[in-house]
């Protein structure tokens, strides 16, 4: 041994300490068996002594552990694979892929009627049977002023539609000019054909955060608002059924009715 020292002897040194602990070579300062080069990172691989512990986080035996882990989980998973479908040495079960046939027959307990929901009133049916038809059928009684919807308006729709109609940041409302080949923009004055389909999407959907909110005559108010900023209606106009029917929008002559049969042909 170089410079005289046993690291390996118990009770002499750093090797004979951990050895007496019950622990294998240590690396000393001169190394294991007094050869140079110190790892000081280096701790101890544990022995088969009863009771020796670790001497501290960083040495092997949690690496240890964890090879051993690895492993076991890898010799369980060979075993699995390797083991038998049918251990008991017998047939399998045949299996098949075809689903099982369904059976539309309620179970024998079942009432005859469940009792879901309730008739359909007349009441009921109104309450949904709202739609407007272009020539103003189906338009509730009521009425509502230009001055009246300027003030609907800047409570629920000037924040989605902007002051004016045309500011947004959702769908412009306002929009005025002559046809080329194509519309000047598709906001109501030059685009929708039938001022009746105002009132009817406005009753259906509008505000957006509250949809149906509005009363018929609220209703009127707000149309006959629009209308006006579109230059459709003076400002002292009062809008009711007849009225709203009556009106003739600019683009109603760039329409036309989709008379098709069947075929891809359309009136020209």
């Amino acid at each position: 041994m170089k410079r005289g020292h046993d690291p390996m002897k118990a009770g002499e040194g750093s090797g004979g300490a951990a050895a007496s602990a019950g622990f294998g070579p240590v690396r000393g300062p001169e190394g294991i068996d007094g050869r140079a080069g110190c790892d000081p990172d280096f701790r101890a691989f544990p022995s088969k002594a009863p009771g020796a512990r670790s001497p501290g986080p960083r040495g092997t035996m949690a690496s240890g552990g964890r090879r051993g882990l690895f492993a076991g989980i890898a010799l369980a998973a060979f075993v699995a694979a390797c083991a038998p479908e049918n251990p008991s040495g017998g047939e399998s079960a045949p299996t098949t892929d075809a689903a099982p046939e369904f059976d539309p027959s309620l179970p024998p307990h079942s009432p005859a009627r469940f009792g879901f929901g309730s008739a359909a009133s007349e009441e009921r049916i109104a309450r949904w049977d709202i739609d407007v038809k272009p020539d103003g059928e189906g338009l509730p009684p009521g009425n509502g002023s230009v001055a009246e919807g300027a003030a609907i308006y800047e409570r629920s729709c000037m924040q989605c539609h902007g002051p004016t109609g045309t500011e947004g940041p959702n769908d412009r409302l306002v929009a005025t000019g002559s046809w080329d080949e194509w519309p000047p923009g598709r906001a109501i004055g030059a685009f929708w054909p039938w001022a009746t389909t105002i009132f009817d999407y406005t009753r259906r959907a509008m505000p957006q955060l509250e949809p149906g909110t509005l009363t018929d005559d609220e209703t009127y108010a707000v149309v006959a608002y629009i209308l006006h900023l579109n230059g459709l209606l003076p400002a002292d106009a009062v809008l009711d059924a007849p009225a709203l029917a009556a009106i003739e929008m600019p683009a109603r002559d760039r329409f036309v009715p989709d008379n098709r049969t069947g075929g891809s042909e359309i009136r020209e």
